[in-house]
């Protein structure tokens, strides 16, 4: 199996329910409106399913169901809160995920290093984004996005 084979079975022991899309690409609207390119499997995942928000790996991974609005959704939630947008964006961290505790801390993908194709997996401070205007990456939680889902289990 492919890996994004592989993390759409994830996606649907998990909760996810994916369903296969065949509309318009949908990342390349949001990759403009970021400034940068996501990570080749999310890519994939964005342009081929749509799927619920889910939670794996100790993660609540926003969904890509097309509900506009949908705080859940990952067009609204990448562009939802202006200060995120303000750090995370221009530093090129891909928030594609919260902790599955409910915390307002942002899960990104580390696109940062030139040429990234993708990145660390980091989970960082809010309150440092939201009062300091200031990344602190709490910990690294995986080499990559791609790695992130080799050893992963629904919650």
């Amino acid at each position: 199996m492919s890996e994004l084979q592989l993390l759409v079975a994830l996606i649907a022991r998990s909760g996810g329910v994916p369903q296969p899309y065949s509309g318009p690409p949908r990342s390349a609207p949001l990759e403009r409106r970021l400034g940068f390119r996501m990570p080749p499997l999310y890519r994939g995942l964005l342009d081929s399913y749509e799927w619920l928000p889910f939670e794996a790996a100790g993660l609540f991974v926003y969904g890509s169901a097309g509900l506009a609005g949908d705080r859940d959704d990952i067009a609204t939630r990448l562009f939802l809160d202006p200060a995120f947008v303000q750090v995370l964006v221009p530093a090129r961290l891909f928030h594609f995920a919260g902790p599955d505790t409910g915390s307002y801390d942002p899960i990104c993908i580390d696109l940062s290093t030139p040429g990234s194709i993708d990145g660390p997996v980091i989970w960082l401070d809010h309150e440092e984004i939201l009062c300091n205007d200031r990344i602190k990456v709490v910990r690294r939680l995986s080499q990559s996005f791609a790695h992130l889902w080799s050893n992963a289990s629904p919650a």
